[in-house]
């Protein structure tokens, strides 16, 4: 879940009762913050060597004005088991005009910018999420069960709750495997370049694999004296993990 700023402005260039018997731990239990701490689109992960589609809808428009710009991207991305990372595009409209072959050089070469970016960046103009090191930073409410899925609430302690990019939502997981469902948070304290920012992710597993699938994001992103409002999904298709 890094660099998202990164991101949108290459595109503006262009839960009920808890079930008796069961006891939850205070807090994220350790092995679903550790796979929702590790997990990010498959590209992104070392563990990760085969193929996917990311198609990635994007609408961006001028606060209280009607024009709303549309782009599409379909990329097809396929990481060896050496870690190298090819994306080509597949398939870009803008404002519903194809525009792949008029984009395509300069698309694919920004992505590769933007990867080169997520692996050297540590996520530090991104919200500040409720697992990992920056757990001990929020507070939880209590769990609520239902059928097989987990959910908790969380916020900022009151000592941390003016820091850039908390936030406060909602996380989801499985009962019985532990594995992580979806997240949502929005920003009380918007990270660098947003003045707002709401996320929710969801997350997928492929044999051992545990991967973000879908991202849908909505805010704002206010550069100098450019402001849009925005919405962003992102999803994954087509898996095919070759080795892992």
């Amino acid at each position: 879940m890094k660099n998202l700023s990164s991101l949108l402005l290459l595109l503006i260039a262009t839960f009920t009762s808890t079930a008796p018997g069961i006891v939850v731990a205070e807090g994220i239990p350790e092995d679903v913050a550790v796979n929702l701490e590790t997990a990010d689109f498959p590209g992104l992960l070392d563990a990760f060597a085969g193929s996917f589609t990311l198609t990635t809808d994007t609408v961006i428009w001028k606060p209280n004005k009607g024009d709303r710009h549309k782009v599409k991207t379909v990329v097809d991305v396929t990481r060896s088991p050496n870690g190298t990372v090819d994306r080509r595009l597949v398939r870009m409209l803008k404002d519903g005009e194809d525009v792949t072959d008029k984009r395509r050089k300069k698309v694919e070469k920004e992505l590769a910018k933007a990867n080169k970016v997520n692996d050297e960046d540590h996520g530090e103009d991104d919200m500040v999420t409720p697992f990992g090191e920056s757990a001990d930073r929020y507070e939880f409410g209590t769990p609520a069960i239902e059928g097989e899925t987990v959910t908790l609430v969380f916020e900022p302690k009151a000592d941390h709750a003016d820091e850039e990019g908390m936030a406060r939502g909602t996380v989801a997981w499985n009962l019985q495997t532990l594995d992580p469902l979806w997240v949502e948070m929005t920003a009380i304290t918007p990270p660098k370049l947003m003045k707002e920012l709401r996320m929710r992710t969801e997350f997928a597993r492929s044999g051992d694999l545990i991967y973000i699938n879908k991202m849908d994001t909505r805010g704002v992103v206010k550069v100098l004296f450019l402001t849009r409002e925005f919405v962003m999904d992102m999803r994954v298709s087509d898996l095919k993990v070759t080795t892992r």
